[in-house]
């Protein structure tokens, strides 16, 4: 196993947990594809398409999903996360 001696392993968790957000919004199309040309509307697509997987209730299930547990005040637990879907305390 190769394992990088420079990898901050805080940045590399957040930086998993964004590419598993992006991974389960995808299948909207606009995401997908990325069809907008300007950033700002691409970010506001991103933006309205999280707020309307939370609209329909979809948050729980995209956390348990992504196997992401919320802290005591409801933020993103970013100490824990997974390893073959194995929970892992830092």
């Amino acid at each position: 196993m190769n394992v990088n001696a420079n990898l901050d392993i805080g940045i590399y968790r957040n930086q998993h947990l964004v590419e598993n957000v992006f991974a389960q919004l995808k299948h909207y199309r606009a995401l997908a594809s990325r069809l907008d040309k300007i950033k700002r509307n691409y970010e506001s697509v991103v933006a309205m398409t999280f707020l309307y997987e939370i609209s329909r209730n979809q948050l729980d299930q995209m956390l348990k999903r992504l196997h992401i547990k919320l802290n005591e005040q409801g933020l993103i637990d970013l100490e824990t996360w997974m390893i073959d879907s194995t929970a892992v305390r830092a």
